[in-house]
């Protein structure tokens, strides 16, 4: 049997950050099965692979907390080793790592990014690349200026409520590798497409403890590298919990029961452990500093503590303030 060239999972740990490469190696005497729902965009890892448990624990580990919230059905290797287009676009990011590093001192500061979007999204990019159609802008979401936003290593939650639930109730997440160089800050309501100077190569929301990467459309193909496609299931979520929905902003107090931000967490800190209150505590600060929403700070919650224990706590509070 003719030995078959194929795409291999590199891994290495830097910084609690499980990275993945991809690397060719000379005989693979197994091929992923041809995905279903990517077609050429993808073949489907098996779940006995320690490809797939690596991509897994990675997804899980940056997931944190709301980990207990997801389960992954299925891994897809991006693209195929046999395709002139994917090898291409291996190549081309493999020589865009060594000019970034030429040009930064010898490192590009490759990491990793999440990305979630749609099944019918992700499998045109995995195929295509991403497209101008889907920049990001101010109008549309684009908070951090115009170009592609990936969530940051550690934050793949934030790509997972970006995702949209197909008809299997489904998401649909890239993970990838990115080339990030010097970094910019980008405020919100920026409408910057480009490096403010030639010293920058991407943007971030904080130089500190960056949540989202953004990548103008002149570098969004060149930077950014899809490896695997993660597709999730979540568990349901009861719409309208109680104690999250109402027109506080207009003076008026929601009917149903409800508590205190403040007490709710005092209140959750008897029943969850440290590092799920230090997950809530941090998506609560970064609703504060408005660098997520309301709507993506409260799913935070709900998919950490579940909404048992939240409608129960809720419920059982006397506290009538709310935040």
């Amino acid at each position: 049997m003719a030995a078959v060239r194929d795409q291999q999972v590199s891994i290495s740990v830097d910084d609690d950050e499980i990275r993945t490469g991809i690397e060719l190696d000379d005989e693979v005497t197994s091929r992923p099965k041809r995905a279903s729902f990517f077609g050429d965009a993808g073949f489907r890892v098996e779940p006995e692979s320690l490809e797939f448990s690596v991509v897994v624990g990675s997804f899980l580990s940056a997931l944190g907390a709301a980990r207990t919230g997801a389960k992954v059905v299925d891994v897809y290797r991006c693209g195929d080793s046999e395709s002139v287009g994917s090898r291409a676009r291996m190549d081309a990011f493999r020589i865009h790592v060594e000019a970034v590093a030429r040009k930064r001192g010898g490192n590009a500061n490759v990491k990793q990014g999440w990305y979630g979007g749609s099944r019918d999204e992700i499998g045109a990019i995995v195929a295509h690349g991403f497209s101008g159609f889907k920049v990001a802008t101010p109008s549309n979401g684009g908070a951090w200026g115009r170009g592609v936003h990936l969530s940051a290593a550690k934050h793949a939650l934030d790509a997972v409520m970006g995702a949209e639930e197909d008809e299997d109730a489904m998401r649909h997440v890239l993970m990838c590798r990115v080339i990030l160089g010097n970094q910019e800050v980008i405020r919100p309501g920026s409408e910057q497409c480009y490096p403010s100077s030639m010293e920058f190569d991407s943007g971030v929301d904080s130089l500190i403890e960056p949540r989202k990467y953004i990548f103008w459309g002149a570098y969004m193909n060149a930077y950014i590298f899809p490896t695997h496609t993660v597709s999730i299931k979540i568990d349901p979520l009861v719409q309208g919990l109680s104690g999250v929905k109402g027109n506080v902003a207009g003076g008026m107090r929601p009917t149903s029961p409800w508590v205190k931000f403040s007490r709710l967490m005092t209140l959750l800190g008897r029943v969850l452990s440290p590092s799920q209150m230090a997950q809530i505590t941090k998506s609560y600060k970064d609703f504060s500093e408005k660098r997520i929403g309301r709507q993506q700070m409260i799913l935070n919650l709900r998919l950490i503590a579940g909404d048992k224990l939240l409608a129960a706590t809720i419920r059982q509070s006397s506290d009538r303030n709310w935040n």
